[in-house]
């Protein structure tokens, strides 16, 4: 008897991952339907991950019969306006803001920062002056380290007066 409810336990895990498909537990009995169950998600993963290559997400490359995979310049950009979307907001009457003064030199990358802004939700309220409800000030800093040591870019979480 002991020997069944040791089985019965370590089944458990088994049977709890069968139970959002029934079907599939079914047809292929729990463990087969466990490892079914694996190998759809990989193959879900791998098409993701083609699809972020075609996107030009991802960079892959193949030394020695190895795949490495590391995200392209575009990649990094999309991942942090990703993560700065997921943020939780701030609360009543506070705000992120991003101010910059890029030297006309560094235009382009001046551009892709007003572009980048507007994609992650920010608000354009003068010239370069940005803000959001959003708490991105940490993810910011991150991402444009170099302009806000070169003193291009300031970020700061404000509080709005209301009078």
């Amino acid at each position: 008897m002991a020997d069944v409810l040791i089985e019965i336990a370590n089944s458990a895990g088994l049977l709890v991952d069968s139970l959002d498909n029934p079907r599939l537990a079914m047809r292929y009995g729990l463990v087969d339907a466990s490892r079914v169950k694996t190998a759809l998600a990989w193959k879900d993963y791998h098409y993701q991950v083609k699809k972020l290559e075609e996107k030009r997400l991802l960079d892959i490359d193949r030394i020695h019969g190895r795949i490495i995979a590391s995200l392209s310049h575009e990649g990094v950009l999309e991942t942090i306006r990703l993560l700065t979307e997921r943020v939780p907001e701030l609360g009543d009457g506070e705000c992120c803001v991003v101010s910059f003064d890029v030297p006309n030199v560094k235009r382009k990358f001046r551009d892709q920062l007003r572009n980048f802004l507007k994609q992650a939700g920010f608000e354009y309220r003068h010239r370069s002056v940005w803000v959001t409800k959003a708490d991105a000030a940490y993810a910011l800093g991150e991402l444009f380290h170099d302009a806000v040591v070169a003193g291009w870019l300031d970020i700061y979480t404000a509080r709005r007066l209301t009078l």
